[in-house]
C-alpha cells in the first residue's frame, strides 16, 4: 500500500492515486476482504503525521483523456482547495466548481457527486458561505 501511494505519502492526500482493496488482494493472492480486516485500525507513523491505512483507497474518477484517471479523495481535496481560495463576497457555484474542476483534472463530475464531495466535507453550498465584507 504505501509502495503504490508514495507521492501521497510525500505530497498529502492530493496525489492519492486510485487504489481499491480489490486491486491489492489480487496483487498479493488475497480476497479483498482479508485486505480490509487487514487495514481496519491500521495506521502509518509518517512526517505528514498518523494516516490511516484505509484513508489510502480511492476509487477512480475517469477523465476524459484516456487513462487520465484521479482518485475521488484528490479530488475532494482539489475541491476543498478551490472552495478555500474562492472569493467570500461571491462564493462558486456547484455547477462554477463542476467546470473548475474539470478545467483543471480533465474529470467531469455530475454536479450532485460535487455536491456530495461538498456536503461530506461539512462545506455549506455557494449562498451559506457567502460572507458581506464591509
Amino acid at each position: 500500500i504505501a509502495a503504490r501511494q508514495q507521492q501521497a505519502l510525500a505530497q498529502g492526500p492530493g496525489a492519492l492515486e486510485p487504489m481499491t482493496m480489490a486491486e491489492i488482494g489480487e496483487a498479493l493472492d488475497l480476497h479483498e476482504s482479508t485486505i480490509s480486516r487487514v487495514v481496519a485500525g491500521a495506521a502509518l507513523d509518517t512526517p505528514r503525521g498518523t494516516i490511516w491505512l484505509r484513508q489510502m483507497f480511492s476509487s477512480a474518477r475517469a477523465g476524459a483523456d484516456e487513462g487520465s484517471g484521479h482518485s475521488a479523495a484528490a479530488l475532494r481535496h482539489r475541491l476543498a482547495a478551490l472552495i478555500a481560495a474562492e472569493d467570500p463576497a461571491r462564493p462558486f457555484s456547484d455547477a462554477r466548481l463542476v467546470q473548475m474542476l474539470a478545467d483543471e483534472t480533465g474529470v467531469t463530475l455530475p454536479r450532485r457527486t460535487l455536491a456530495h464531495y461538498r456536503e461530506t466535507a461539512g462545506i455549506p453550498a455557494g449562498p451559506r458561505r457567502r460572507r458581506r465584507l464591509g
